[in-house]
């Protein structure tokens, strides 16, 4: 009910006055601060989190005087959508005389446990599919399902709240603190650029010292938000997110007063040059990545940051105006990937092949590589930012946003002191053979989500579906790498093949052919198949990228060369899929003309159609006749 617009909507109908009088001070307030510009820096903030705070506390208590936040009930004796028959109470063994009646009794209660519940989804797989589908994740969530018990490393005694807390805030300082010694001059400079552009207040002209500064700025648009750009950015924000303070579902609720609160809000924070604290306040909520399910280790820990409702509404529009921007100042090589993370590491593993044809050694720091991943030093962005054009208000409101951004860390009911950090939070991993891994991890996930299915009463179908759904995108994760170790695609059909066995006759479906237990659940591809598929398409993808993509320069080096590179590990790759050994390239097709081509690597909706073409016209037919011919075979 928290997170649904439509009764929020309804609800604050009921307060729009309330909402009308909030959004008229914040108004006037506005006015006030871009009339006085000696207010100081204390006072506007001050008022930018009296204004915030009212908000909050009418969402609040219009939450709870309806009825939104109150956890609906339903009768395990029946229910409105079905009336489905669940269990009424659980037995007790001092209600029967005999044992063996208990056991019985018990069995009963089971069966009828998983029988309610599949008829629940079926009911709701109905009524309504996205509902049936949330059914299936409550089921198969498993990041809930673990418990905190974090012990000394040294002694191995059990930490307290306040113990785990403290060391989970000295390990994300650990993290963060990355020693940068070797590289203080460049440090240094870029720190005197960011206190040069803030005493300066990040003038439009530009800084002399500094590059120039690009044609079209922000200063190009200092009018405050208009009510057209928060219905934009409302549209890219999803009520399902988690989030701190108010639902997102409030703030996208479609009322009229509210949103005009909304925007005042906002442009309040605007016409202060700051945010507010509450806005800027983060909660880290770690989840287990790894290890058992009682977590004794912070490296089995993943921190995920919560965040403020408003703050997602000031993000969406600050990026409204600056994104573009930062994408030409940015182009298509920007570390990270703007058209996706796998081309960042692709162009780097071709660059390495390429060295070593020519004889030439590489040297990757792999520590770089895991300090750097998820983190941005705040002096860089900053800088970055003002050379692309965030000037003025935009990049005074970034350095705010960067100086205030503050995270305490919940953990059993408590939460830690605030704590500010410099950069993002890197996640750390180990290096291992990610091949080895990967088969590891397969069977890992699927006798997890075994031993949930038969504990829910779930049956085949639904379970095939869930490994489609669950466990197939972690294996399929970069699997575009996996060209260079092809001895791993019939490793993946085995592994699939003991997923069917197991789902269609469990441990007596060791006698089962593979192949024929794979097409019996319904998966009418194997797993090398979709490998394959993932390499093909790509391979597709790269040649409808620009041309100055990293990567698409590099493959195009690496196609001039005799051997010894990803491109050539493809190309080895198309006799598993056809006998001829070769099939038509997207660029040599029908419906990628000169044009169509030309259009594409500018505009992604073009890209991605042409894409959908080749893989329903030509991938797809090719890799289920590959499949069909072993289930053949097989049977």
């Amino acid at each position: 009910m928290w997170a649904q617009p439509g009764l929020w909507e309804h609800v604050f109908e009921h307060a729009s006055n309330v909402f009308a009088v909030l959004s008229l001070a914040a108004e006037l307030a506005t006015e006030e601060i871009s009339d006085t510009r000696s207010l100081t820096s204390k006072r506007r903030r001050a008022i930018l989190d009296a204004a915030a705070w009212a908000r909050d506390a009418v969402i609040c208590l219009l939450g709870h005087c309806f009825n939104l936040v109150a956890a609906s009930y339903t009768s395990l004796a029946g229910s409105k959508s079905g009336n489905l028959a669940w269990p009424r109470s659980l037995p007790f063994p001092e209600d029967f005389d005999d044992y063996e009646d208990y056991k019985c009794a018990m069995t009963d209660f089971n069966s009828g446990v998983r029988s309610a519940m599949y008829q629940k989804f079926l009911s709701l797989r109905s009524a309504s599919p996205s509902e049936a589908s949330k059914f299936l994740s409550a089921c198969f969530r498993k990041d809930k399902n673990f418990e905190v018990a974090l012990t000394d490393e040294e002694s191995g005694h059990l930490l307290s709240i306040q113990q785990a807390l403290g060391a989970l805030e000295s390990d994300y300082h650990a993290r963060v603190e990355v020693n940068l010694s070797h590289d203080h001059p460049t440090n240094e400079k870029i720190k005197e650029s960011v206190r040069s552009i803030s005493r300066a207040r990040a003038p439009a002209t530009g800084i002399n010292g500094l590059p120039a500064l690009p044609s079209t700025t922000t200063a190009d648009n200092p009018q405050p938000y208009s009510l057209s750009e928060l219905e934009l950015a409302l549209t890219g924000i999803q009520t399902k997110k988690v989030c701190i303070h108010g639902p997102l579902a409030a703030v996208k609720a479609d009322a009229g007063q509210s949103r005009r609160l909304t925007l005042a809000l906002v442009n309040l924070g605007r016409a202060a040059e700051e945010t507010a604290t509450s806005w800027s306040t983060r909660c880290i909520s770690p989840i287990r990545k790894s290890g058992p399910k009682v977590v004794r280790k912070i490296a089995c820990l993943r921190p995920i940051s919560l965040t403020a409702d408003l703050a997602s509404v000031q993000d969406a529009l600050w990026l409204g105006r600056c994104k573009h921007l930062l994408e030409v100042f940015s182009g298509h090589r920007q570390m990270g990937g703007k058209l996706d993370t796998v081309a960042v590491i692709l162009a780097i593993v071709l660059h390495v092949q390429i060295r070593a044809f020519q004889g030439l050694y590489s040297y990757l720091l792999f520590a770089d590589i895991k300090h750097a991943y998820d983190t941005a030093d705040h002096d860089g962005m900053l800088l970055a930012s003002y050379l692309a054009g965030i000037v003025e208000v935009e990049w005074r409101l970034l350095q705010d946003f960067l100086a205030m951004d503050s995270a305490v860390v919940a953990l059993g009911g408590c939460i830690s002191g605030a704590f500010h950090l410099r950069a993002g939070i890197p996640q750390g991993r180990h290096l291992q053979r990610w091949s080895k891994q990967l088969l590891k991890i397969g069977a890992a996930l699927f006798e997890e989500l075994t031993v949930v299915a038969q504990q829910s009463g779930l049956p085949p179908p639904v379970q095939a579906a869930a490994v489609v759904e669950r466990i197939e995108p972690v294996i399929l994760y970069a699997a575009e790498l996996l060209a260079l170790t092809p001895s791993i695609l019939p490793k993946l059909d085995a592994l699939q093949c003991r997923w069917a066995r197991e789902i269609v006759a469990g441990k007596a479906g060791v006698s089962l052919r593979g192949p024929l237990a794979v097409a019996l659940v319904g998966w009418q591809l194997r797993l090398s198949s979709k490998v394959l598929f993932k390499i093909f398409i790509y391979v597709a993808k790269l040649r409808l990228l620009p041309k100055d993509h990293p990567t698409v320069e590099m493959l195009s080096i690496a196609s001039s060369l005799v051997a010894g590179t990803w491109w050539h590990a493809v190309q080895e790759l198309k006799t598993l899929v056809c006998e001829e050994g070769s099939f038509p390239d997207i660029t040599a097709t029908e419906f990628c003309t000169d044009a169509a081509l030309s259009v594409a690597q500018s505009d992604p909706a073009a890209r991605k159609a042409l894409l959908k073409q080749y893989k329903c016209q030509v991938l797809m037919p090719l890799l289920l006749a590959r499949d069909e011919h072993v289930f053949d075979k097989s049977a």
